[in-house]
C-alpha cells in the first residue's frame, strides 16, 4: 500500500482548475468583455484556476485516503470474521493471523510514509 504519485493527483488538479478558470473567461465572453462583469471574470479567473485546481487536489488526496481506510477495515474484518469461525483449522487461522498483522504493519508503514511527506521541511539550499 504506497502512498499514490503526487504527480498523477496534481496533475488531474491543475486540468481542472484550467477547466475552471477557462470556463469563467467563456462566461465573462458570453457577458461581454467590455462589461465590468465580463473584465472581472477575466482578472479573477487565474486566481480562480489556482484555487479550484487546489481544492481538486485536497478532495481527490481525502477520497483516496477514505477508499483506502475503507479497503482495509473491510480486509480487517473478513480477516477476524474467519479467525472468529469455529469451523477454519489452527493451521489456517496462524495463516489468517499472519496475513491480518502484515495487513496493520503495511497499513502503519503507509501512515508514516504519508506523514514524513506531509510534514517534511523543505530540503535547505547549499546557500547560507
Amino acid at each position: 500500500m504506497a502512498a499514490r504519485e503526487v504527480t498523477r493527483d496534481s496533475l488531474r488538479s491543475s486540468v481542472g482548475g484550467a477547466g475552471g478558470g477557462t470556463g469563467l473567461v467563456l462566461i465573462a465572453q458570453g457577458i461581454g468583455l467590455n462589461t465590468t462583469g465580463g473584465k472581472a471574470l477575466v482578472y479573477i479567473s487565474p486566481f480562480a484556476t489556482v484555487l479550484i485546481g487546489s481544492i481538486l487536489f485536497f478532495a481527490e488526496i481525502q477520497l483516496d485516503r477514505l477508499l483506502q481506510r475503507r479497503a482495509v477495515r473491510s480486509a480487517q474484518i473478513t480477516i477476524t470474521e474467519q479467525l472468529d469461525n469455529p469451523r477454519t483449522s489452527n493451521e489456517h487461522k496462524d495463516r489468517l493471523r499472519k496475513k491480518l498483522e502484515s495487513l496493520e504493519e503495511s497499513w502503519a508503514a503507509d501512515q508514516i510514509t504519508r506523514a514524513k511527506i506531509t510534514y517534511a521541511s523543505p530540503r535547505r539550499s547549499g546557500r547560507s
